[in-house]
Parts: structure tokens; C-alpha cells; sequence
């Protein structure tokens, strides 16, 4: 939930734009263009065993919407948690915030694909604290260099420790978040 606030609240760049000294053209920029609130947000787990419910009931108190899928749905928890289940190519497609929850398996190794990546809206943000090789990272550094999407918030990166060559470390400042 921090990575999903500090990249809707453009945490980073403000504050690298405070330290240059550009605190009020940041500020009257913000307001300007508008800053996303959580609440506001549409959020896709993908995964939903203990850690994606108890993200879901974080993100309740914000009072955002929740979307999820899993291996197996889980409708006993649909009404009391007032989550909606979708097809993972739907929460890559109509979610404003796609957070993944999943371990590494033979099935999930690269699951956020340049496929899966392409399916987001431009404005999207993808948040990895499950596992590196959940994401494809060469997929990930072009999706952000290119605009196709428009954040991520990764804990984890492939391998660990990370590799200076890793294509997430390569970003220009501009496109990595």
C-alpha cells in the first residue's frame, strides 16, 4: 500500500523537485494537473491467499475498489471482503493499480509478460512485492521507457541481489519510478 501511495503522490519526483529548489512550480503543477487518490483507485491483486486479503482490507480503508484473481475464486470471501473477482486479463485492462501477490512457480515465472504489460492502461501502476521473476523485467524497463504504462513500485527485482546491468537500473530518471 506505501508503494501504490508514494508513486500516486508522485512522492519521488516532488521530492527530488523540493531539493532543486522547484517546491512551488511542483506544487502549482500538482494542482494543475490533479494528483490521484487512492480511494479513487481501481485495484487488481493478483493473488489473493493471506497477503492479497489482507492488502484487500488495507485498501478498504481507503475506500478503493477491489478487483482480484487467483487460481481458484473465492466466493465465500467475495460478499464479506466486497471484492470482485476477475480474469487476470481484466484486472490488467481495468485496473488503475495491478498489485501482485503470488509465489514463483512454473506458472507464474514472468507472468507480467510484454503481453500482460500491453493490456494496462497507460496510466497504470504495477506493484511487485512477491517475487522478482513474477515480472519480465526487459518487458517491464520498455513498457515504463515508453510510456506504456505509467509507474512501478517493484520490493523485489531478479536476481538477488540485483545485477547492475538489471534493464530496471538502466532507466533514464524520467521513466523509472
Amino acid at each position: 500500500v506505501l508503494l501504490m501511495l508514494a508513486l500516486n503522490r508522485r512522492l519521488m519526483e516532488g521530492d527530488q523537485m523540493v531539493r532543486r529548489g522547484q517546491q512551488i512550480q511542483t506544487k502549482t503543477r500538482y494542482i494543475l494537473e490533479g494528483i490521484p487518490e487512492l480511494y479513487a483507485c481501481h485495484v487488481g491483486l493478483v493473488g489473493f491467499g493471506a497477503i492479497g486479503q489482507a492488502t484487500a482490507r488495507l485498501l478498504m480503508a481507503f475506500g478503493c475498489r477491489v478487483s482480484y484473481c487467483a487460481a481458484h475464486r473465492k466466493p465465500e470471501l467475495e460478499e464479506s471482503m466486497k471484492v470482485q473477482w476477475l480474469e487476470g486479463e481484466e484486472i490488467a485492462a481495468q485496473c488503475d493499480i495491478v498489485s501482485l501477490h503470488l509465489p514463483v512457480t512454473p506458472q507464474t515465472t514472468h507472468l507480467v509478460d510484454a503481453r500482460f504489460l500491453a493490456r494496462m492502461k497507460p496510466t497504470a501502476l504495477l506493484i511487485n512485492t512477491a517475487r522478482g521473476e513474477i515480472v519480465d523485467q526487459q518487458a517491464l524497463a520498455s513498457a515504463l521507457e515508453e510510456g506504456r504504462i505509467a509507474g512501478a513500485g517493484l520490493d523485489p527485482l531478479s536476481p538477488e541481489p540485483v545485477r547492475p546491468d538489471n534493464p530496471l537500473l538502466l532507466l533514464s530518471p524520467q521513466a523509472s519510478a
